[in-house]
């Protein structure tokens, strides 16, 4: 209904309250990360161990603190024995697409310019030589090369500057997370016993969400990723392209991005393939994208299932903003933090409807 003018300044004293709690919500996160980020990082790591140090306590009769700092030791074993595996992966995927990358623009991508070229007149309004156009078009190719591997040394440079600083970080993230883990009993009870009710309640409410949607949902993902990156590999395997598994990986990647999806990649190649007589080619990477395209359909739903949906125009949106506010952090948490908004409404039975303003 119509609202009256006492609940319109009820309202707009609600939101400027709202506005003023959110302002300084930010700016306190924000300041608290910057300086307690690694023992932050130290208990939300202990939290998330402790339901697995409690379920194998069950079975011993040693101390929590000790199955926490085995728990903890394993995790980090593992977790560095991962990333030595995705870094020796990732450089042998560079490797062989430093190899690759020269013979598919020679053979396919090249030709493809040069044609495309031809119906345009030069500079001279004359048609110039094949061999002049490729000149021309290798000279400018160079030159924006140059010009990506300066920005892209000058952000090496940066990151290796921030390097110590990082390291000392991560150095006392880990220290922080073994002297939480052995107290964490104390910790969490000192914690609660000195916190606000309602600070409380939103933390139990984000466990929730945490263990609930959030490592479901990650889990989903995953399988989603490995089933395409499995289909890719074997189709390019198949289709007796070079250095198939590094393009699989590379291509189920742009697939897991929200909005870009397989057909980046696999569309263009398959054109500059059939446009440069490969037939047998590019044919069978348009085959494969349909296959990809259509097992994602059928699969999708029924891994992922509704509860997990967030549109593709709001993940971008929130991910653009979140990069502008936080810089890659944003990027990376801002549809985390939608997902657990929409996640908070629905618990709230909040339907708020603007048209009750008016």
């Amino acid at each position: 209904g119509l609202m009256n003018a006492r609940q319109k300044k009820d309202f707009l004293l609600s939101a400027a309250f709202w506005a003023v709690m959110l302002f300084l919500i930010y700016f306190g996160l924000k300041f608290t990360i910057q300086l307690f980020w690694p023992f932050l990082a130290g208990l939300f790591l202990a939290f998330l161990l402790h339901p697995a140090v409690n379920w194998i306590s069950r079975f011993s009769s040693a101390k929590k603190s000790f199955w926490s700092v085995a728990v903890l030791l394993l995790l980090y074993f593992t977790l560095g024995l991962f990333l030595w595996f995705l870094c020796c992966l990732a450089l042998t995927g560079i490797q062989n697409l430093l190899k690759f990358l020269p013979q598919v623009y020679q053979n396919q991508i090249e030709p493809f310019l040069l044609l495309i070229s031809e119906h345009f007149p030069t500079s001279n309004g004359r048609a110039a030589s094949s061999a002049q156009r490729s000149g021309e078009l290798m000279s400018q190719i160079q030159k924006t090369l140059v010009e990506y591997s300066g920005v892209a040394l000058s952000a090496i440079s940066s990151w290796i500057s921030k390097a110590p600083a990082a390291f000392t970080a991560f150095l006392f993230a880990v220290l922080s997370s073994f002297m939480i883990a052995m107290e964490y009993q104390n910790i969490t009870l000192w914690i609660q016993r000195n916190m606000p009710r309602p600070v409380h309640r939103a933390l139990l409410d984000l466990k929730e969400f945490i263990f609930s949607t959030l490592l479901q949902m990650l889990k989903a993902y995953a399988i989603l990723f490995v089933i395409t990156f499995l289909e890719l590999t074997f189709g390019l395997w198949l289709l007796k392209i070079e250095n198939f598994w590094s393009m699989a990986l590379l291509i189920a990647v742009a697939d897991a991005l929200p909005v870009v999806g397989p057909g980046i990649v696999l569309v263009p190649w398959a054109i500059t393939c059939c446009v440069s007589g490969n037939y047998f080619q590019g044919l069978g990477l348009l085959a494969l994208f349909g296959i990809v395209a259509l097992v994602r359909t059928i699969i999708e739903p029924k891994i992922i299932g509704k509860q997990f949906e967030l549109h593709p125009l709001t993940t971008i949106t929130a991910m653009y903003a979140g990069a502008q506010l936080w810089g890659i952090w944003g990027f990376l948490l801002a549809p985390v933090a939608v997902l657990y908004f929409l996640h908070w409404k629905e618990k709230q039975n909040w339907n708020f409807s603007f048209k009750n303003l008016f």
